[in-house]
């Protein structure tokens, strides 16, 4: 929000994937938030799961003129509560700047999150999580994206990333990007292995855990909504999950 001026986020994605799991499975259910204002003087309002806090320079009215924080995450990890364990992940959106009203913040999910290059000043720009990497920070101020993490705001007037399997970055006066969206099956996790040797290493789980039958798809997309009985552009407020016995 700038002066009463309200500006979009980027809306979320969507995952969906058969798995077939042996009784007494450990489960874990992170079901992410939407990013909420950021407060003066502080990084705040990042969703939960990986939303980035976003970073707004002054005191005051901050009804009339705060930054969003970056859209968590939605996740589902089996035996262990680690980000190495996650096998499904529908990537959070964007948190929006106070340029270019007309469009919104990064879109989150899909293989890679929206990457947001309209600016015309390079260093306002943001780049979005991808299936080996966090967005890449076009300002010093904006920390790029990480794993399972939107980039946070360190400076005046940023806009946090949306949390992913990669986080996308945040952004310098302008629209931060989204998250990605992960299945874990062989074809990605042998694609994660060939890009990101580093994060790979540390993986908990082994094939028996391969999902099929599924798909990552981007805010951008139509994808059910969540009463099941019709298709929305995306996902907006928090993220949800859903578990159906086959």
């Amino acid at each position: 929000s700038y002066y009463g001026k309200n500006f979009q986020g980027g809306k979320g994605g969507y995952s969906v994937g058969t798995i077939h799991l042996k009784k007494c499975t450990l489960l874990y259910i992170n079901v992410g938030c939407q990013g909420g204002k950021s407060i003066a003087k502080r990084q705040s309002g990042g969703g939960y799961n990986g939303g980035g806090a976003g970073y707004y320079h002054e005191s005051g009215n901050e009804n009339d003129r705060y930054v969003g924080g970056g859209g968590g995450s939605t996740d589902i990890r089996i035996n262990e509560d680690s980000l190495y364990s996650r096998v499904i992940v529908a990537g959070g959106g964007g948190a929006a700047g106070y340029n270019q009203p007309e469009i919104p913040g990064g879109f989150g999910g899909g293989n890679c999150g929206e990457s947001k290059q309209t600016h015309s000043i390079p260093e306002r720009r943001s780049n979005g999580g991808t299936q080996i990497a966090g967005g890449s920070s076009t300002h010093k101020s904006a920390e790029s994206g990480s794993f399972g993490q939107g980039g946070n705001g360190i400076g005046d007037w940023v806009a946090g990333g949306g949390g992913g399997w990669y986080g996308g970055s945040a952004c310098y006066c302008g629209h931060a990007s989204g998250g990605s969206g992960w299945i874990y099956t062989e074809s990605t996790f042998n694609k994660w292995k060939e890009g990101n040797q580093t994060d790979s290493s540390k993986w908990l789980l082994n094939s028996e855990y391969y999902l099929s039958d599924a798909k990552t798809i981007g805010g951008d997309q139509e994808i059910p909504s969540h009463d099941g009985k019709s298709q929305t552009q995306g996902n907006s407020g928090n993220g949800y999950a859903q578990i159906t016995p086959l």
